[in-house]
């Protein structure tokens, strides 16, 4: 009884996910950039950037800074950046 909505919903799923792969797959060859807001802003990172030259751990790191702006505001950045700027070793990165 309940296999025809569960089916349902998982072909509306399948929709969703093909019609947005199509729109970012579109914004992409109109040099459209997709990605979240950032919440790093130039003071965090000169503090992450003293933090790691101490030998702390990036989730050590993550644990002490704070977001100070937008909706993420008052919550913890993520231990390990999307970007990779603690991979740079002049910015205090490299393998530790």
């Amino acid at each position: 009884m309940l296999t025809v909505p569960a089916a349902r919903s998982g072909v509306e799923r399948e929709y969703i996910r093909d019609r947005t792969l199509e729109g970012h797959e579109s914004a992409h060859k109109n040099g459209k950039v997709i990605r979240g807001a950032t919440v790093i802003d130039p003071a965090m990172l000169s503090m992450a950037v003293h933090l790691r030259e101490q030998d702390l751990s990036l989730r050590e790191i993550a644990a002490r800074l704070v977001i100070t702006q937008g909706t993420k505001k008052g919550r913890h950045p993520p231990p390990s950046p999307p970007s990779g700027r603690f991979a740079n070793p002049a910015l205090g990165g490299g393998s530790r």
